[in-house]
């Protein structure tokens, strides 16, 4: 009996193993979305919109289209934009455009307008304070509100933004999050 040995470069190998990987991922295009049961209940905005409303852990909260939870930090304004560099690792500035400000105060009611920002970007705020999503959160959760950390000299205090205006942060433990206990 004569059998023959085929041998692939790794390099192919990868290829092949890339392509069936993508294939059983899944069908959807391109920037499709399934929703799932993760205790937030979208109560305004949603289709396409960069900001809506939705329930999270019982708090109405403004939330980014992907259902991050939006959050202020106290020590900025929207003349004093402090959360650059190292800071934007872990809190991602909300960057909208003037046309989606707009459409977001009128569609939620709500004061929305664009920042700009020291790098030229334009920045979401509401009533008046920058927005971030906390990238050591999932969609739909509450982690970041009432979070310290400091970044090139600056304390921060984050705060969860709510549709009543920005969120009392919740009270201390006494447990300063000195570097934001990010594990670095």
């Amino acid at each position: 009996m004569n059998t023959r040995t085929l041998h692939l470069p790794r390099t192919a190998l990868l290829l092949v193993g890339t392509a069936l990987a993508a294939t059983a991922c899944g069908s959807g295009t391109y920037g499709s979305s399934s929703s799932s049961s993760t205790g937030a209940s979208p109560t305004q905005g949603g289709g396409g919109a960069i900001v809506s409303i939705a329930s999270v852990d019982g708090t109405s909260t403004l939330v980014s289209s992907d259902g991050h939870t939006l959050y202020d930090a106290k020590a900025e304004s929207p003349d004093n934009i402090l959360c650059v560099d190292s800071c934007t690792s872990f809190w991602k500035p909300l960057i909208a455009s003037g046309q989606q400000a707009s459409q977001a105060a009128s569609t939620l009611h709500q004061s929305f307008a664009v920042v700009s920002r020291p790098d030229g970007k334009t920045q979401l705020a509401y009533a008046g304070h920058p927005l971030y999503t906390f990238t050591q959160e999932g969609a739909h959760q509450l982690r970041g509100n009432g979070f310290t950390d400091e970044f090139q000299g600056t304390h921060f205090e984050w705060v969860a933004a709510t549709t009543g205006g920005p969120a009392s942060a919740p009270p201390s433990t006494g447990m300063a999050t000195r570097g934001g206990g990010y594990g670095y």
